[in-house]
């Protein structure tokens, strides 16, 4: 009904450029996570989030 009005779009993250800086931060434990990753899964459901 309203998904005419909803544009999603997306490209490649600069990931490299910033991986080793966010990494040191979330080691360090001062970049919270809990927002982005919100479920944890087996490495045997893996392959299921991909279908």
């Amino acid at each position: 009904m309203f998904g005419d009005t909803v544009t999603l779009a997306g490209g490649v993250a600069p990931v490299r450029a910033h991986a080793e800086e966010l990494m040191a931060d979330v080691l360090q434990g001062t970049l919270d996570l809990a927002p982005i990753f919100t479920e944890t899964i087996g490495l045997d459901e893996v392959a299921e989030g991909y279908r």
